[in-house]
Parts: C-alpha cells; structure tokens; sequence
C-alpha cells in the first residue's frame, strides 16, 4: 500500500481534475496549439497546467495585437511618415498598459511573454514591437503555427516557476524535481519535464519546512517517511491514515507493504 500511496492519495482525495475542466478539455483536443499536452480525455493535473499556461500565452499574444495595433491606428496619419525607431518609440510609450498587465519571466536576459515563441520573437515584442510593421512579423498574427516551439523543452524549471504556472519547484536531485501547487494542495514528482507521479493531499500546507521534508521523501523514495508525515500531520483522509497506520505497523514487523 505504501508503495502506492500515490495512487491511494488520489482515489481517497478524489483528485481528478480533468472532471472539472471536461468543456476546457474538449476544446484543447481540437486544438493544435494544445494537443501536443491534452492527448486523452482524462489529462494529469500536470497535463491540464500545460494547457491553461498555453491558454494565458495565447491571450498574452492577442493583447500584444491589439494593443500595438491600436496605437497605429491612433497615429494612422502620422504612422507611414514616421521612421522605424520613432515607430517603436511610440509603441513603447503607449503599450505601458499591455506590459504591465500581462504574465511573463525572466529567461536568458530576456523576458518571456509568450512562451510558445522563442526567446527572439519574446524579445521582439518586448522591445521592437515596430518590427511587426514588416510583412514576414505581422502575418504571426494570424499565421504563426510555423513558429511555435515546445515552451517546456525550451524554457524547462524557468518556466514551470513562472507567473504561467501555480507551482513553486521545491527539491531538485539531478533530473528530478518536485513541485508543490499551493492552490490544489498537490506535489508533484518529475523526471526532468516528464510527470512520474502526483501526491494530492488533504489540506493546504503553508510550513515550508514540511513541504520541503515530504519533497525529499519523495526524491528519496523514502515513502515510509513520506507516509508516516503524512498520518502525523493529518495530511490524508481519516480513513486512509487509518489503513497507512495500519500497514506501517506491519513494515515494522518486517511484513509486505
């Protein structure tokens, strides 16, 4: 039991979110820029982070297209006479509202605002939105799938600690890392950028000092640790700590568990 406490944890604490994004999800399927992460009906919570975070660049993106396009149509008598750094001068004197709002990272000294586009293009909408003027950069406004890169194979950890993701990496071993979502209350266990297993407990927990010590249980394996902290701070159902009592008991005494 023990050795599957993952799998106990998300039948007891009925953790599956894709029951709560089913409409979300039936979208993302037939969706190109998502079915690289949403590829059954019943994607991980890891799997549904990578399609709201895609959600967000894509919104992220609009607003970049709306909010430089209505500045050359504000300035659309002026706009064909002016030269290209006064061009971006305007733009980035009046796209303040656009910067300010919209989620992004640091990455190679750039930032990052719309993670399926690489660190160039970011680069480019951060500080040379004028560039877009040019017919090869505005037709990614509505012709861009020949640009869009895996967000994760590029931009790896920087990413999944961004403002795109609700997670917060809090032990690292080699290629693994565990991750804690303070908002479902779920640690997450990677190889490299790849799910192993998902530790859904029964109540938020705010002491770093915990989420750090079951974090290196799992990249331990020490699940024994692991489930033992589990039963003393009252981070399962009361029926399962019940059960993992009962089959630490039996570890004790040298018996399967």
């Amino acid at each position: 039991m023990i050795n599957d406490i993952s799998k106990h944890l998300i039948k007891a604490h009925h953790f599956y979110p894709y029951k709560v994004y089913r409409s979300q999800i039936k979208e993302w399927r037939n969706s190109w820029l998502h079915q690289p992460f949403i590829k059954t009906a019943t994607p991980t919570s890891f799997d549904i982070a990578h399609a709201k975070m895609m959600d967000i660049a894509l919104e992220n993106k609009e607003q970049f297209q709306k909010a430089s396009e209505a500045v050359r149509y504000d300035f659309y008598d002026l706009w064909q006479d002016m030269e290209y750094a006064k061009r971006n001068q305007f733009l980035l004197q009046y796209m303040d509202s656009y910067y300010s709002n919209v989620k992004s990272f640091p990455f190679s000294d750039e930032i990052i605002v719309v993670p399926f586009f690489d660190v160039l293009l970011n680069a480019l909408i951060v500080k040379r939105p004028a560039v877009f003027d040019l017919p090869q950069y505005f037709k990614l406004y509505k012709d861009y799938k020949d640009n869009v890169i895996n967000p994760l194979t590029t931009y790896s950890l920087d990413l999944l600690q961004s403002e795109f993701y609700t997670y917060k990496l809090i032990a690292t071993k080699g290629e693994y890392h565990v991750l804690y979502d303070y908002t479902q209350g779920v640690l997450i266990h990677l190889d490299n950028m790849t799910l192993i297993s998902e530790y859904p407990l029964a109540k938020i927990i705010n002491e770093d000092d915990l989420i750090v010590a079951l974090a290196h249980d799992i990249l331990n394996k020490d699940l024994v640790a692991f489930t033992q902290k589990g039963c003393d701070f009252n981070l399962f159902h009361p029926r399962l700590i019940k059960k993992c009592q009962k089959a630490l008991k039996n570890h004790l005494k040298g018996k399967k568990i």
